[in-house]
């Protein structure tokens, strides 16, 4: 009796083959159960929080694009940044003007 489970054991009104198949047909029941439970229409509460998922991932991918942008402003920044540094000692250098260094 170890490869039954306690609750499969017969009673004492109880054959063991008869308890035996009541057990192999809660062993069937159980996953068709399982499946049902599956296959049932989402509630009001599952819409709300996949509704408020698709929100924040919008939100997220909103924070990504503005990031993005700004980066791209700081790059263009530091380039033009960069030119007028070099325009700036240029100019200087012929000027004869010390340009103290960075």
């Amino acid at each position: 009796m170890q490869g039954i489970p306690r609750w499969a054991r017969y009673t004492s009104g109880m054959s063991p083959s008869r308890s035996l198949d009541l057990a192999s047909r809660c062993w069937r029941i159980i996953p068709l159960l399982i499946v049902a439970a599956g296959c049932s229409p989402p509630s009001r509460t599952d819409m709300e929080t996949a509704q408020a998922l698709i929100e924040i991932t919008d939100a997220f991918n909103d924070v990504r694009a503005g990031q993005a942008e700004l980066q791209d402003r700081i790059d263009s920044l530091v380039t033009v940044v960069a030119r007028q540094d070099t325009t700036i000692r240029t100019l200087a250098n012929l000027a004869g003007v010390p340009v103290p260094s960075r």
